[in-house]
């Protein structure tokens, strides 16, 4: 996964491999933070599935873009899996 930043003269690039950003420690983190934040009926088990489907996409598909976001202001996000 690799995730870019854009802003103004700052840029941030950050590689972060699939097997630290969709493993165990991600999942609680993940499960903890959506109950906390958000009233949505997520299960420990459909984020293993979440995370299985994500990396099966990733061998599938490559290099493929999840989140592509341009502001008014010219700052840019970009997560490609």
């Amino acid at each position: 996964m690799k995730i870019q930043v854009h802003s103004g003269t700052q840029h941030i690039f950050i590689p972060l491999p699939n097997c630290l950003a969709f493993n165990g420690l991600t999942e609680c983190i993940a499960i903890n933070a959506i109950r906390k934040n958000a009233d949505i009926p997520l299960t420990h088990a459909d984020l293993r599935r979440l995370f299985a489907a994500l990396r099966e996409a990733r061998k599938e598909f490559g290099h493929l873009v999840l989140v592509d976001v341009d502001s008014r202001s010219g700052d840019k996000v970009k997560i490609t899996l």
